[in-house]
């Protein structure tokens, strides 16, 4: 039996594996998800409340993420990468808004392009292809 609390004293309830392949739109109310938005961007005020989203790609190991204003479609394409750990065979996309992510965009200009009107985050769909093969 695991009966061994974690570092706060809680154990914790894993949610159901299906719960886990909804997508985050799915998963969540969208007063839940406005107030996540909200709350993250009064405690952090230079980034930007985003939701990377898998289209045929294996997912990444959380989904929200805080991101710098300033970073660039480029450097956050490395990002993702990094943490897929890629082959370097297969070509990454970023898509916002059903549009590829330009590499010297700021996320500051995808959310004031894209930014959803409902909750406030930014999705950003990443999708794999064969680059060489």
């Amino acid at each position: 039996m695991d009966d061994v609390p974690h570092k706060r004293g809680k154990k914790s309830a894993a949610p159901p594996c299906d719960a886990l392949q909804l997508p985050y739109r799915e998963r969540l109310p969208l007063v839940l998800r406005a107030t996540a938005c909200e709350r993250a961007r009064r405690q952090h005020p230079a980034h930007v409340p985003t939701i990377l989203v898998s289209k045929d790609a294996p997912p990444l190991d959380r989904e929200k993420f805080l991101i710098p204003r300033t970073l660039t479609g480029a450097q956050l394409s490395y990002i993702v990468r990094r943490r897929m750990h890629m082959p370097s065979e297969q070509a990454l996309f970023l898509l916002c808004g059903g549009r590829l992510v330009p590499a010297t965009a700021t996320v500051r200009e995808l959310e004031c392009a894209h930014r959803d009107p409902d909750d406030g985050f930014l999705y950003v769909t990443y999708a794999l292809e064969n680059a060489f093969g």
